[in-house]
């Protein structure tokens, strides 16, 4: 097997995508992977929960469709069906992604993997024990639901973000333990599909990465939509008693109990190493994560580690852009990462995404800035779509109008971000931002209608009194 002169260990986003992107540089990349094809996103993570955000989407669209004139009747959420496509999503997308790496002639080795030494890696599979050998390895192992110490999850009525991607139908009530991006989808699927949810968040406000005005903007929303939301609070124990339990939540107006049917403890994921023995290449592990460079590598010189496993910034599209980085970096190319245009989105309904810096940051950093805003209330394709909630908002530089920050709350922020990743990346101002003609009408106008609003010149507003 020496003639990989690239090993890559774990196929998730990270590790597919460096395995393609070896390739593509012209090396002769190994993919090893214990279970199936695209790791946790593809099977139990990105890719199942949205499949399932779409079905409950569409529920509340035709829910709605009264209101375009659209007369359907009697509506019911076919759970199984839902689950059974999502899994025909999972099943085809993951038999895509096998055809793909062929294509591009990276070869797959399934087995669970584990160091020898810093060059050298032992798969056990089915068909018995071989050795890889390499001066290149990366780690992509990803990560595993978190757990919380005295609600242990039982697979049954305490369950994880693995567990409720299988249940065979839709529980009554659910409490949800986390108001972080796994909480909030599925807070929103479940809402929509009639279970009466309670979400619990030890911070002040849920998504504590967004910005401050998204995330209560995001919390009212959802409490509008019938999600019994309660930040500042902690669940002290859940107490199980046959079909139903009890979860004591003590919150800033003090203690109480809720009665619910299942309980979702959604509080993060953690950096999933088990079996690699990474002791043996010479590599130490901080709280679990693997510690790297800005080049993605290790303490050990031609051994990195991308994606979750490193404790970063726990989103797919961040692991394939580091296992990208740290290809280039094993090939002998100098390549970092830029974080600060990497966009953070949540698929909850309505949406949340955001990129750059926040009021916050902002501040912390010491940048002085102006901010804009305009709401899709203003917005005629807002209007049109009958999505009229949520708005943009920008931070940009007060001397120079570079646009440093824009999040958005409202229907498509995820899609809408990207252009707002583009402008940041590329150094543009509000000023000539807003001299780029946007189609008419369309969600993305609004955009060029924020950017003159943080000069107070919008004409999607009324005119602002000097």
């Amino acid at each position: 097997m020496d003639k990989h002169n690239v090993v890559i260990i774990g196929s998730g986003p990270g590790g597919y995508a460096a395995a393609l992107h070896a390739s593509r540089l012209g090396a002769s990349p190994l993919l090893i992977e214990k279970e199936q094809l695209g790791g946790t996103c593809l099977a139990r993570g990105c890719i199942p929960t949205k499949s399932l955000l779409a079905s409950a989407g569409l529920l509340q669209e035709v829910k709605g469709a009264k209101e375009f004139g659209v007369e359907v009747g009697s509506v019911e959420a076919n759970f199984n069906v839902m689950m059974q496509r999502k899994e025909k999503v999972v099943r085809q997308l993951t038999g895509g992604l096998g055809m793909l790496l062929k294509s591009w002639g990276v070869d797959i080795m399934t087995g669970n993997a584990r160091f020898i030494d810093s060059h050298t890696i032992e798969v056990s599979g089915s068909d018995g024990v071989k050795e890889v050998k390499s001066d290149r390895i990366i780690v992509a192992t990803g990560s595993e639901p978190s757990v919380l110490k005295g609600v242990e999850t039982d697979g049954k009525a305490i369950i994880n973000s693995n567990h409720i991607l299988q249940l065979d139908r839709v529980p009554s009530s659910l409490l949800i333990i986390g108001g972080g991006v796994i909480g909030m989808e599925f807070a929103s699927i479940f809402n929509a599909l009639g279970t009466r949810v309670t979400l619990v968040e030890l911070l002040p406000g849920i998504i504590p990465f967004a910005d401050e005005d998204v995330s209560k903007a995001l919390e009212k929303s959802l409490g509008k939509a019938g999600i019994d939301i309660r930040t500042g609070a902690v669940v002290e124990g859940v107490s199980v008693d046959g079909v139903s339990q009890k979860a004591r939540i003590k919150g800033p107006d003090g203690a109480g109990e809720v009665v619910v049917e299942k309980t979702l403890v959604a509080v993060g994921r953690s950096p999933y190493t088990e079996g690699l023995e990474l002791e043996n290449a010479g590599i130490k592990t901080v709280k679990g994560n693997i510690p790297v460079n800005e080049k993605m590598e290790t303490e050990v010189k031609g051994v990195y580690a991308i994606g979750d496993v490193t404790g970063g910034t726990l989103l797919a599209h961040v692991a394939s852009e580091e296992g990208m980085v740290a290809v280039e970096n094993a090939l002998g190319r100098n390549s970092v990462i830029d974080y600060s245009v990497i966009a953070s989105c949540v698929y909850c309904m309505p949406q949340v995404a955001g990129v750059g810096v926040t009021e916050k940051s902002a501040g912390e950093k010491g940048i002085e800035f102006s901010t804009g805003r305009f709401p899709f209330t203003a917005s005629a394709k807002g209007l049109i779509l009958s999505k009229r909630d949520g708005f943009i908002k920008v931070i940009a530089e007060k001397k120079t109008g570079k646009i440093m920050g824009v999040h958005i709350i409202g229907h498509e922020a995820t899609e809408l971000i990207a252009e707002a990743a583009i402008a940041i990346k590329t150094g543009a101002t509000t000023k000539s931002f807003t001299r780029i003609s946007h189609a008419h009408p369309s969600l993305h106008e609004a955009m060029l209608d924020v950017m003159d609003d943080v000069n107070d010149e919008s004409i999607g507003l009324a005119r602002k009194k000097k």
